[in-house]
């Protein structure tokens, strides 16, 4: 049986094709796939091992706060939740993906977006002991979301948001 890991949503040219054998099954990895589409100047390269990296650490910090966080240790739990490493491999992914402008580009996003995302905290906060976590969580999310929008589109129409 031969299995051939190929993402719908690219398309185009594919590069360096690998092929790796487990018993009977003849698993073909994509490592890197040229793309071309809407928004994407020129050819650019998708690096499979940095997005299994990224999915990695970000799985170790999950798991980590998740564990430290049922010990009742929040604070603990809070700080390695925020401890940096996932945005230092999105800068750098960006960065060797596109350069400079795009990873400013996120940064500013991030600036803009993370008053929503304490909102949603503090609405979780204060509402998870009166109507119970999963109501709390949604309407926060749904703050998160609604709130996030209105930023994005004010930026769009360039009010002068932008930093």
């Amino acid at each position: 049986m031969k299995l051939a890991i190929l993402p719908r949503t690219i398309t185009g040219k594919v590069e360096n094709l690998q092929s790796v054998r487990f018993s009977n099954l003849d698993i073909k990895i994509i490592s890197e796939v040229k793309y071309r589409g809407e928004g994407v100047e020129g050819n650019k390269k998708m690096n499979i091992g940095l997005i299994l990296l990224y999915f990695i650490i970000g799985g170790i910090v999950v798991s980590a706060t998740v564990v430290i966080g049922s010990e009742g240790k929040g604070l603990l739990a809070a700080f390695i939740a925020f401890f940096p490493s996932i945005t230092v491999v999105t800068f750098l992914m960006i960065y060797l993906e596109s350069g400079l402008s795009a990873t400013l580009s996120y940064v500013k996003g991030l600036i803009l977006l993370t008053p929503v995302w304490i909102l949603y905290l503090l609405v979780f906060f204060i509402l998870m002991p009166k109507i119970g976590i999963y109501r709390a969580m949604m309407l926060g999310v749904a703050l998160y979301i609604f709130s996030s929008l209105i930023i994005m589109r004010l930026v769009e129409q360039d009010i002068g948001l932008l930093l």
